[in-house]
């Protein structure tokens, strides 16, 4: 995705709505724009999380006035689901109970507090037991996607929980021989479920892949949703030299090592 594009699409995705509008509109993937906006939200709640607690009883007393938890949330463009909590908490319900609202929220006895956090879940992106769910499922499904591609090129690898035993920072697939893609001998292949923009990339880069390239040396990266100017061409990680960089495409095309 063309920088010009992505930035304008940032800008636009604010929940989950926009995704099915911006879809149809410019021709991307709902799946690409939905690992968009998670990392928008992430990024809005690290700024804004303790700000927002502050508020908690004054978004109490406004919920009681009769807005909605939705409305409160969309007011602040928080998670709904995190907004509910500080207010559920600030109401005196303990962390436990506020779990079970939001794992059963059709078991919930008050009728007005289980109508809105039926529509907080429903809105919802990332904070949610189905929203968590759904981001795990997809990074096993790209995991199992690359495994099967790797064992297709008949690749022998360890994976990252046989890894662990050996090496406390280890890849998602440590190669047991290097192999070469477009002349770079490569030691370990890394899956990303999201969608590579700078802050992201420079972020996977400092927590995790440089220390693989420390521990191992060269290796490959494969975000899931695609990167900024991608191409079907592999091409070097902006960050480190020692690094590829690669899209879905590389495994779903069945391209050869």
């Amino acid at each position: 995705m063309d920088e010009k594009l992505y930035f304008l699409l940032y800008r636009k995705l604010n929940m989950k709505g926009d995704v099915y509008s911006l879809s149809e509109t410019f021709a991307v993937p709902k799946e690409v724009l939905f690992a968009i906006l998670s990392q928008k939200i992430v990024r809005r709640t690290k700024r804004d999380y303790h700000g927002l607690k502050r508020q908690s009883l004054r978004l109490l007393s406004q919920w009681k006035s009769g807005k909605s938890l939705l409305e409160l949330s969309e007011e602040r463009a928080f998670s709904p689901v995190l907004i509910t909590s500080f207010i559920l908490r600030e109401s005196g319900a303990t962390k436990r109970e506020i779990s079970d609202y939001f794992h059963h929220p059709r078991e919930i006895e008050n009728p007005r507090l289980r109508k809105e956090i039926m529509e907080v879940l429903g809105e919802e992106v990332v904070y949610s037991p189905e929203a968590a769910e759904i981001q795990r499922e997809n990074g096993k499904n790209a995991e199992k996607k690359i495994a099967e591609w790797l064992n297709s090129q008949k690749v022998e690898y360890i994976t990252e929980a046989e890894a662990r035993v050996l090496h406390q920072k280890t890849p998602d697939f440590l190669l047991k021989s290097p192999f070469c893609m477009k002349e770079n001998t490569l030691f370990w292949v890394e899956s990303k479920a999201s969608f590579g923009d700078r802050i992201q990339m420079r972020g996977d880069y400092n927590r995790q892949l440089r220390h693989y390239v420390d521990l191992f040396g060269r290796g490959m990266v494969i975000y899931w949703h695609g990167y900024l100017n991608d191409a079907v061409a592999l091409q070097s990680f902006p960050f480190d030299p020692n690094i590829l960089i690669a899209n879905s495409r590389l495994v779903e095309g069945g391209s050869r090592v």
